[in-house]
């Protein structure tokens, strides 16, 4: 594992050649299954911090920002320099949620949604009303 990562997380260096890092091409596969499945970026980044998965030597600190970068390099579907970690279908299919859930931000709530936001919270957390979109195949 490197101090400062400068190869993206997954991969590592040996014998001077770049190769999978099994445990770390487990959490890409994880993140990427997790995303589709409906979690959040900060979800994912949550939970990866919970569990002390080590981002770099000096932490295990995960944050939306890492996540979004991981879910965005199509280096994992492999290259000339890059194994392959995940399929090009699931890249894609990540992409395809990622740009769903950004329209659905964009775009403009209802009148009714706009009145009880506010309002509606959890039971458990009182985190206000959020809206997720669940992409049927």
């Amino acid at each position: 594992m490197k101090k400062i990562r400068y190869l993206p997380f997954g991969y590592t260096i040996r014998n001077g050649h770049t190769v999978i890092e099994q445990q770390e091409a487990d959490v890409v596969r994880n993140i990427f299954r997790s995303y589709i499945q409906g979690a959040s970026l900060k979800e994912i980044a949550e939970d990866l911090t919970a569990k002390k998965i080590p981002y770099t030597e000096r932490t295990c600190v995960w944050d939306k920002a890492r996540i979004s970068r991981i879910l965005e390099n199509a280096k994992y579907t492999g290259d000339e320099e890059f194994e392959t970690i995940i399929d090009e279908n699931t890249y894609e299919e990540a992409a395809a949620v990622k740009s769903a859930r950004r329209w659905n931000q964009a775009a403009q709530e209802s009148e009714g949604i706009r009145q009880i936001r506010d309002r509606v919270r959890c039971g458990q957390c009182g985190a206000p009303m959020l809206r997720h979109i669940f992409l049927c195949a």
